[in-house]
Order: C-alpha cells, then sequence, then structure tokens
C-alpha cells in the first residue's frame, strides 16, 4: 500500500508537470530555481576517462583543487580487475597520480587537511595514503571486515571506516582504534558525518538509520527509513538534515534533531545508488540506477527546502528528469565551491557537471 501511495503521488507530480514545466521552464532562469550556482538540465562540462573498471566512489579535496576515484570489480588480488585509486587535477581533467590497488576499492575521502586520502573496499582494512608523498603502500587500520564507507570529522582528528555492522573511529594522528559503534544486526551499506562533527549517522541493509553522537557513542536515533537497503546518507551544511537514498527507488530527507521524517520524494522508479547535498544546503541530487524500468541513469535535483525537482525541457515524454546519460551514476559529490557535480559511473568514467 506504500509503494502504492509513493507512486500515485509520483503520477499526479508528472501529470502537474506535463501541463506545467515548459512554461516554468520559460518563466524562470536558473538562478532563480536553484540560486546562480547551478542550471537544469545539468550541462556536462568534462568527462574523465582512465579507468578501466566501474567507478565506485568520488570526493574531492576541501579546496576543490584535486577529485578522488576508487574503482573495481574484483575482489581477488592478483588479478586485472581494475581496482584503482586515481587523483585528478578538477580544473584540466589531468591525472595526477595513479595507486593499483588488491581488491575492490568501494570508498575514498580526502582529509580536511588535504594530507591524507583515505580509503576502503574488500579487505579488512582502511587505509591512509599520505599525499605529500604519496608513500607506498598506503598505512592500513584493521577494520575487521571489508569497508563500505570511510569518512573524516571536520575538526581533521577521528577518521571512520563501516563494514559489515560496525563503524570503528580512528584517531588520524596515532592510528589508534577510539570507538567501535554497533549497527543493528545487517550490514553497514552507508556512512557519513555531520557538517559539525558531532553526529554520524549510518544506513543498513535491512532500510533502518542509526545516528550516535561521536563523543559519547551513544546512539541519538534509529528509525526504519526505508522498506529496503539504505544506498547512501549525506548530512547537510547546516547539521540537522539528513538526505538517504535506498535501494526501494525512494529518497527521503529528515530533521536529525527530531528524528522525524520531512519528505520523501519518488521520482525514480529504480534504485537510488548514490546522495549528495550542496555545500549551500540549497540543492539535494540523487543517482539512480536503472536495474530496471523506464527512468534509470538518471541524476535528479531537487530544491532542499520545497522539495521541488527541478524542471528541465528535455526530452518529450519525461520532462521532469533533471539529466539522463548513458551509464549507472554510481557516486555522487558536489566541490566545495558549489559548482560542480561529480557523478562515477559503471561506463568507467568521471563525469563533471554544471
Amino acid at each position: 500500500m506504500l509503494n502504492f501511495l509513493w507512486k500515485l503521488t509520483y503520477l499526479l507530480g508528472l501529470f502537474q508537470c506535463l501541463v506545467g514545466c515548459e512554461s516554468n521552464v520559460s518563466n524562470h532562469s536558473p538562478s532563480m530555481l536553484a540560486g546562480t550556482l547551478y542550471r537544469t538540465p545539468l550541462r556536462m562540462v568534462r568527462t574523465l576517462k582512465g579507468h578501466t573498471a566501474r567507478v565506485n566512489s568520488v570526493a574531492f579535496s576541501t579546496d576543490g583543487r584535486l577529485l578522488a576515484s576508487g574503482t573495481g570489480v574484483g575482489i581477488i588480488s592478483g588479478g586485472d580487475f581494475g581496482n584503482t585509486i586515481k587523483i585528478w587535477e578538477v580544473s584540466t581533467g589531468r591525472l595526477l597520480r595513479t595507486l593499483d590497488y588488491q581488491t575492490y576499492v568501494y570508498s575514498v575521502a580526502f582529509s580536511p587537511d588535504g594530507r591524507l586520502l583515505a580509503f576502503g573496499g574488500w579487505e579488512n582494512y582502511m587505509r591512509l595514503w599520505k599525499l605529500d608523498t604519496y608513500k607506498v603502500p598506503p598505512t592500513k587500520l584493521d577494520h575487521g571486515s571489508f569497508v563500505t564507507k570511510v569518512a573524516f570529522t571536520p575538526d581533521n582528528r577521528i577518521v571512520a571506516s563501516s563494514g559489515s555492522n560496525m563503524i570503528k573511529l580512528w584517531e588520524v594522528s596515532t592510528g589508534k582504534l577510539l570507538r567501535t559503534l554497533q549497527g543493528d544486526a545487517s550490514l553497514i551499506y552507508s556512512m557519513a558525518i555531520s557538517a559539525y562533527g558531532g553526529l554520524i549517522a549510518a544506513g543498513s541493509k535491512h532500510g533502518n538509520i542509526i545516528v550516535w553522537e561521536i563523543n559519547t557513542g551513544k546512539v541519538r536515533y534509529t528509525f526504519r527509513a526505508h522498506l529496503n537497503a539504505v544506498t547512501s546518507v549525506v548530512f547537510g551544511p547546516n547539521g540537522y538534515l539528513l538526505a538517504s537514498g535506498s535501494h526501494d527507488t525512494t529518497v527521503a530527507l529528515w530533521n536529525i534533531r527530531t528524528g522525524q521524517l520531512l519528505r520523501r520524494l519518488t521520482e525514480s522508479d529504480n534504485t537510488i545508488s548514490s546522495v549528495a547535498i550542496s555545500p549551500d544546503g540549497r540543492i539535494l541530487a540523487a543517482g539512480s540506477s536503472a536495474f530496471g524500468g523506464n527512468r534509470g541513469n538518471m541524476i535528479f535535483l531537487w530544491e532542499v527546502n520545497t522539495g521541488k525537482l527541478l524542471p528541465t525541457k528535455q526530452g518529450p515524454w519525461w520532462p521532469i528528469f533533471s539529466s539522463w546519460f548513458e551509464g549507472r551514476a554510481r557516486t555522487l559529490a558536489f566541490s566545495p565551491n558549489r559548482y560542480t557535480l561529480a557523478s562515477g559511473n559503471s561506463d568507467k568514467t568521471i563525469k563533471l557537471w554544471q
């Protein structure tokens, strides 16, 4: 019944857009729709090529100058599965460095001071790569299971690794394990740290979201967020907004102060593989993967405050879709300067959108 209501809401929104989208687009400039920094539909400004496997994670450095990407399809060392990490210069698209890795790379993250790149995948370790010397092999921290996500606190003091049903918090300067946070009984798919560093959220295979206080390890909230696995979570810059995407095809916005659902967005009928919020907190992006249905391989953009899907004149039948392209958008990241959205894709490329 819940799925039916979500789809009914979608169809009503589609009908409204079919009769009104064209006039809305012509009467409103991109700056009125989303501030002066974004346009709809998204315009692809550069494609980064060089990976030989699907791109599973992308991350910008805090100054927006560098982009890191992690790829892979294999979990057995010694084979040529394209398991690599690459660092790119954003302004030119130039490849600066490649690190070959023995297993599937699932997540990458720059430290706030730009000195380290954390990454993890299908081994029992999170690794820290020193970017001033590009020291190889990188330092490894024993998570105890494969690592699904890595993230730093904004003060550069703690780096977190998620995997299995737990999150481990490590001291960056020493590599000392500070605390282990236990999730529910299922695999943690996604993890994010709040902009002020006080909270950490995780999304699980069973559709739950758990929010902890980092300093105490205390669980702030546990709630059933989705009908299927929570594939991606991200905090807004204000610290109290959390967005989540799921295999159940929906994106949800949550008030972390209260644990309340603010809005559920249902425009996709395919798995949501990644969600991202712009640094100014105004735009929510989601990548949809076409494992079935008619509306996959999309990047959707919404206004956070209103839940309005940003319109486009693109296509005669599905004008509400923000951007369509070949290859699933497996991972999304906004640049800190707010001008650029990066998508890591199943076609082995990274696309930069503005």
